[in-house]
């Protein structure tokens, strides 16, 4: 039974009308929720194994945030995307128990900021999810996590505040992969900007851009300069739907524009010479 950290007191019109228990795994849902974003019901039924905890029922996931809203830690938006799934995320409540409990990013994170883009979050977790089921990973970070860890350490963090950041096993190599999902295309200034940013890395071995639409991928590659293995592109309806053995993705090398899988380029990312990240934020155990 996982152990109780204390009782929360819900009151009514200044009456208390109910005790209720806060536990452990409470607290690791809420850090999951805080550093997705947004998620559903059925994600957070996902992603909870991939963060420390044991797979629950989704019964019991629906009942666990049923109550954390109860208590008003989380807050419920209704989705935009297909099915009109309930999208839960932290009221700022949520984000001061998690700082009293020691897990808090260090960073000021405004509850509700964001709901406008709350597609973008569920997608960003639904690539998490597919890449935690095609590779070992060490550690994933969020967009929360990453800006974290570049507040924490200034001028030695990621190059840029990536969607988000991982390490994983790919045939023997260690790689760290960053995500960007683009849902607007922008102007080419803000990629031929990013792209630079890109190479001089030192952490990042690989860049992933992932697009809503193929015909960004050409506007998007002709903003970069310097034909370069350690970015590539590909759209989100064939990420998401294909096995990831079957994932074909867009890169400029020496040799001109090319197709490749995503598990060569993840191999040869492996290959390119970089400093291990320190990671500083990770889920409470």
């Amino acid at each position: 039974m996982t152990p109780v950290l204390a009782n929360k007191q819900v009151t009514s019109n200044g009456r208390i009308i109910k005790e209720m228990r806060f536990a452990r795994n409470d607290l690791k849902i809420l850090a999951s929720i805080r550093d997705c974003g947004f998620v559903t019901a059925r994600q957070m039924h996902r992603i909870l194994p991939y963060r420390g905890m044991k797979a629950l029922h989704i019964k019991h996931v629906y009942g666990s945030l049923k109550r954390l809203v109860y208590m008003g830690y989380l807050s419920v938006s209704r989705s935009v995307l297909p099915g009109s799934n309930l999208v839960y995320f932290l009221t700022a409540d949520g984000h001061a128990v998690l700082e009293k409990w020691g897990c808090g990013l260090g960073i000021n994170a405004d509850p509700t900021t964001g709901v406008a883009g709350i597609p973008h979050y569920i997608v960003l977790n639904e690539i998490m999810l597919k890449i935690h089921h095609a590779y070992p990973v060490s550690y994933w970070l969020t967009d929360l996590m990453v800006q974290a860890e570049n507040q924490a350490r200034r001028q030695d963090g990621f190059a840029k505040d990536y969607d988000a950041v991982t390490e994983l096993q790919v045939d023997h190599h260690t790689v760290t992969l960053a995500i960007e999902y683009e849902h607007t295309l922008r102007n080419r200034a803000r990629y031929r900007e990013a792209f630079s940013s890109y190479v001089k890395d030192p952490y990042v071995q690989l860049v992933v851009m992932i697009v809503d639409s193929e015909g960004w991928i050409g506007p998007i590659m002709e903003a970069s300069t310097v034909p370069s293995q350690r970015f590539c592109l590909v759209t989100r309806d064939h990420f998401l739907s294909h096995d990831h053995s079957a994932v074909r993705v867009r890169r400029w090398t020496e040799k001109g524009l090319e197709v490749a899988s995503l598990s060569a380029a993840l191999r040869e990312a492996g290959q390119i010479p970089s400093t291990r990240y320190p990671v500083s934020f990770l889920p409470p155990r």
